[in-house]
């Protein structure tokens, strides 16, 4: 029997500064932090949150990640959770470290607070996370029994970001409107749970994801360019992490998450982040389904813009094209293609992945003539 499930953290609180009223928000958690933190953010923040909390009369107990999101990691920290009795898990950093958290408050059946460090991706808000495992460092997903109980953004911190980040997730966010459409027009389960199929509310989030990337992206990545938090910005981050977080987890994956997949199988392309491959796996999906040469050409000159991959060449792929566009057909093909809407095959994905790199290299010619 199919079932409407929908998703969410508990809490999304998303302001410039808002780091500094950390212990504020948590303090419902319990007494006692276990804070996982980036490496990159000891000197600027480490003295800073443990005296925050000392301050509210709690208890901050910090940790830096190690670098890897593996076992040898998460049973680190749990001990050091166990050790200490916290009674709440915090991680502040990139994706990796947030997976890590995540993980670990999922093994130790504890609250998780979700601090993203910058706009890269859609996952501080799901109940994913990534493992990484084993000697030939095997990738597994793992559905914690919930999503974070507060994402806390500090929008500044953010906008100080490598700007590459901030992209790169406008390009995860961009495949989140499409995805939910070959989701609902094939019937597929979204990730709520078993038989569980979208709301109409996350179909709405879809959509205003998209709508917003079009409207403000532009703007917003010059404004991140200049270390300025404007409205602009703000709707952005939430478009990155919020709106596209619902929205994938509520409604699905499909076609350009595969193609993001198969790209992560090609070496020339191991330095891509996770975003710009599925910026190009969008364009794929988008030109798979014959949704409409105007809005293909919309998105080429989107992503052109706003420096997102639009050809093979973008990617890190110089030579053997051909060679390439198979390899990451192959890679894609047991991936999400089964919530497409229509059948597809090796071949089709590998002459779509050459056809988008036809066209992006016509984009960026009319589009460098014009200026």
């Amino acid at each position: 029997m199919k079932k409407i499930g929908y998703v969410s953290p508990g809490k999304y609180i998303q302001a410039a500064g808002i780091i500094e009223e950390l212990p504020e928000y948590t303090r419902q958690y319990g007494k006692a932090a276990f804070i996982l933190m980036d490496v990159f953010f000891r000197d600027t923040y480490s003295e800073k949150l443990k005296k925050e909390f000392l301050q509210k009369n709690a208890k901050c107990i910090l940790a830096y990640f190690g670098g890897e999101n593996n076992h040898k990691e998460v049973e680190r920290c749990c001990f050091l959770v166990k050790q200490h009795g916290a009674d709440y898990v915090i991680a502040f950093g990139g994706g990796k470290t947030l997976d890590c958290g995540k993980y670990i408050a999922h093994l130790m059946h504890l609250p998780f607070i979700s601090i993203p460090t910058t706009a890269s991706t859609d996952a501080p808000c799901s109940a994913l996370t990534i493992v990484y495992d084993g000697a030939d460092n095997e990738r597994k997903v793992i559905r914690c029994a919930q999503n974070p109980s507060l994402v806390l953004v500090d929008s500044q911190i953010i906008a100080d970001a490598p700007i590459r980040f901030l992209r790169a997730g406008i390009g995860d966010a961009l495949a989140t409107y499409f995805e939910a459409r070959a989701n609902e027009r094939a019937g597929t389960d979204n990730f709520a749970g078993k038989n569980c199929v979208r709301t109409r509310l996350s179909m709405c989030i879809a959509q205003t994801c998209y709508e917003t990337l079009r409207r403000y992206a532009v703007q917003a990545v010059r404004d991140a360019e200049r270390h300025q938090v404007t409205q602009e910005l703000e709707y952005i981050i939430e478009a990155n992490i919020l709106l596209s977080g619902l929205g994938f987890e509520n409604t699905g994956c499909a076609g350009a998450h595969s193609v993001s997949s198969g790209i992560g199988a090609v070496e020339a392309c191991k330095d891509i982040l996770h975003g710009e491959k599925v910026a190009f796996g969008t364009l794929c999906q988008v030109y798979l389904e014959c949704l409409g040469g105007g809005l293909l050409r919309e998105l080429f000159r989107f992503c052109y813009e706003l420096k997102l991959p639009v050809t093979l060449e973008d990617l890190g792929i110089t030579e053997d094209k051909e060679q390439a566009a198979e390899r990451i057909a192959e890679a894609s093909f047991d991936k999400f293609w089964d919530s497409e809407p229509m059948e597809i095959s090796v071949p089709n994905i590998r002459e779509a992945i050459l056809t988008v790199d036809r066209l992006g290299n016509e984009t960026k010619k009319k589009v460098d003539e014009k200026k």
